[in-house]
């Protein structure tokens, strides 16, 4: 995937991938005093202002889906769908064996979306194998 993937036909300015600044930025004022993750993120911009981000970060040995959506981007959501398919596949080919999520549950067709991405229900979160997802 291109470090830069631009999405005006569908409406958001700029998809692209996000710097470590980029994303200590993003979660700055909701997480003060967390060290960031590694992290392999995507940034959606909208009208110059970022709106959604979404990737993965390692914590503790594990890496972790992220997806964090502001207001605004909602009607965008059908790309970042598309752009999370890539990233996917992007992960698999570093060589990322596993991803796991917890699913939000007041987030409406959370699961469902979880699912169609190739993730599976483990206890409580949600793992995505490269082993099992079809590309």
């Amino acid at each position: 995937m291109t470090d830069t993937v631009a999405q005006k036909r569908d409406g958001i300015g700029e998809i692209r991938r996000a710097t470590a600044d980029e994303v200590e930025a993003y979660y700055r004022e909701d997480y003060p005093d967390e060290i960031m993750p590694t992290t392999i993120c995507w940034l959606g911009i909208l009208d110059g202002s970022p709106v959604a981000m979404f990737g993965f970060a390692r914590r503790l040995g594990k890496w972790y889906a992220i997806v964090d959506l502001k207001d605004g981007s909602r009607p965008y959501r059908h790309i970042i769908g598309r752009t999370a398919y890539r990233a996917l596949d992007e992960a698999k080919k570093r060589g990322i064996k596993h991803i796991y999520a917890i699913p939000d549950l007041k987030e409406t067709g959370s699961l469902k979306w979880m699912r169609r991405l190739g993730f599976e229900r483990v206890g409580v979160e949600m793992k995505w194998s490269a082993d099992k997802w079809r590309a």
